[in-house]
C-alpha cells in the first residue's frame, strides 16, 4: 500500500518554519489526527542514548536528514528521513501547540489552522533550539525536557 496523506490536512508555507501543516477542517479537541497511513518510506529504529549520539553523527558526516523522537526512558525513535516523503516531517514547534506528541488535539483547531506541537515533551535535556513560533507566550529558546 502506497503512503497516502490525510485528505483534510495539506502541507504548505508557514510562518514558523518552512513549510507546515495545516488543516482543511475544524478539528474537534480531544481527536487523534492522522497526517499519513500506509507504507511508510523509511525504517524506525529505536536507539540507546549512545546509538543514538552515533547515528546523529554519521547522518550529519553523510549530509543526511533524520527525525526523532526522545522516548524518555534512555532511547530515542529514529529514521533517516525524507521530508517530502513523509509529511509527519513538517510539524512545527510552538509554545503555545495545539496538539500533543501523539498528535491529539489540546483544544477545538480552526479550519487553516497550522497544527503544532511543542518538542520540548519529547526532547531531551541536552537539546534546544531558537523559537519562531511567534506565540504570546513563546520562550525564544526550546529546551528538551527529558
Amino acid at each position: 500500500m502506497a503512503l497516502e496523506i490525510n485528505p483534510d490536512i495539506e502541507i504548505k508555507d508557514s510562518p514558523i518554519e518552512g513549510k507546515g501543516l495545516f488543516t482543511k477542517v475544524p478539528i474537534k479537541k480531544g481527536t487523534v489526527i492522522w497526517i499519513s497511513k500506509g507504507e511508510e518510506p523509511y525504517d524506525e529504529k529505536v536507539y540507546t542514548d549512545e546509538e543514538f549520539k552515533k547515528f546523529t553523527e554519521w547522518c550529519i558526516i553523510n549530509g543526511k536528514e533524520w527525525d526523532a523522537v526522545a522516548n524518555g526512558d534512555g532511547t530515542h525513535t529514529a529514521a533517516i528521513s525524507d521530508r517530502d516523503k513523509h509529511p509527519g516531517n513538517y510539524g512545527n514547534h510552538s509554545c503555545d501547540p495545539n496538539t500533543d506528541k501523539n498528535r491529539v488535539a489540546f483544544r477545538d483547531i480552526a479550519a487553516g489552522e497550522e497544527l503544532t506541537a511543542d518538542y520540548a515533551q519529547f526532547s531531551t535535556k541536552d537539546w534546544e533550539m531558537k523559537c519562531n513560533c511567534g506565540a504570546s507566550n513563546c520562550k525564544g529558546i526550546v529546551k528538551g525536557k527529558l
